[in-house]
């Protein structure tokens, strides 16, 4: 859970945390950029790492449906999703790999290894595999596609910093996190 401390802390650094995520990017070896796009879900990560790429490179937005369970999307998530001002590819997770794409940019972190009710595991070698493990690059990932996950280390309130800084729009889906933010915001003016 964020906290308006937490964040205020954040948005003293997150310009250089940025920064980095962009070095990261940057150093990534030119073919990782070819046939790749980027993993949107319409979460707050994913608003944050669409972002964030776009800043460095152009790639389509893909949505890989989940399944249904705790690990399906909120109905104002969905709705915001499909309401961005871009393209978002749909493409159902029971088909598999989407062929066209080779890597996937995402906005998975390590720091929700430890969270409840939804997925804690990323696919390593086609094993689930604990997010504290992450690395920034995971060549054989989900469908044996490659997954870099600029953010990886970033916690929550460095995620909402990044919102707040960029004044990026996230689903209302996320009405506890946009009640601290408002508070955050009026702290700062």
């Amino acid at each position: 859970m964020i906290t308006v401390t937490g964040v205020l802390e954040a948005l003293e650094t997150i310009v250089e945390l940025t920064n980095t995520s962009l070095e990261r990017l940057r150093q990534l070896p030119e073919h990782l950029f070819q046939d790749a796009c980027v993993g949107h879900s319409g979460g707050k990560d994913s608003v944050v790492v669409t972002d964030l790429v776009g800043r460095f490179i152009d790639l389509p937005k893909v949505h890989t449906a989940k399944p249904g369970g705790d690990n399906s999307i909120h109905p104002d998530t969905l709705m915001f999703l499909y309401n961005r001002p871009f393209a978002i590819e749909y493409w159902p997770r029971i088909l598999g790999n989407n062929p066209k794409y080779k890597t996937q940019f995402d906005g998975s972190r390590r720091q929700e290894a430890s969270r409840t009710g939804r997925s804690s595991d990323f696919i390593r070698n086609g094993v689930a595999t604990n997010r504290e493990t992450m690395n920034l690059v995971e060549p054989n990932s989900m469908f044996g596609m490659c997954f870099v996950f600029p953010m990886y280390d970033w916690t929550d309130d460095q995620v909402w910093a990044y919102i707040i800084k960029n004044n990026l729009e996230f689903s209302d889906e996320y009405v506890d996190e946009k009640q601290i933010l408002d508070t955050v915001r009026a702290s700062l003016r």
